[in-house]
């Protein structure tokens, strides 16, 4: 900072009072007033034996403002990202649905469904919502008990299968 330039900035804001000097440390206007500005204030209130410093209160809310500024995570926007590739491959499923390859109303309905579903929760991620964090676990835990049910009913087929081969292999002469 240019201390020739706070000089000039401090003699010119003597004529205030020292509410109005206070007023304007507490509006924390930066886009009004030059930091150096903000130092020639400290530097009068100081000479005028006033505390200049903030109140602990402004200073705790300042710490919970940039507390609120926190970095997405990597593996957060990762998520975010793959929710969205997610969502597009609903996209893909409801047009081939919509081709008539597979699948009945029900099932374009669901798809749709999960489409919306996915592109909030990816918004959410991307945005630091708790909500959306929430909703990840709820429908991951969902995914992994239908995974789970999914393998389990391969499992029986399989069994089944070769049950059922073992039997007829019995029966042949």
């Amino acid at each position: 900072m240019d201390e020739k330039w706070i000089e000039q900035i401090r003699r010119n804001l003597e004529q205030k009072s020292t509410e109005e000097l206070l007023q304007i440390l507490k509006e924390d206007d930066r886009e009004g007033w030059t930091d150096e500005a903000f130092v020639a204030i400290r530097h009068i209130l100081e000479a005028r034996g006033e505390n200049p410093d903030p109140p602990a209160e402004k200073v705790v809310h300042d710490e919970l403002a940039q507390a609120n500024l926190r970095e997405r995570p990597g593996c957060v926007t990762v998520f975010a990202i793959l929710m969205v590739i997610g969502a597009i491959l609903c996209v893909l499923g409801s047009i081939v649905n919509v081709f008539g390859f597979a699948g009945d109303e029900v099932s374009l309905l669901i798809t749709l469904a999960f489409l919306g579903l996915y592109l909030a929760v990816a918004v959410g991620l991307w945005q630091l919502k708790n909500w959306a964090r929430i909703a990840v676990i709820v429908l991951q835990s969902l995914e992994m008990l239908l995974w789970i049910d999914v393998l389990f009913s391969d499992i029986v087929t399989v069994v089944a299968s070769s049950l059922s081969h073992c039997r007829t292999a019995d029966r042949r002469p």
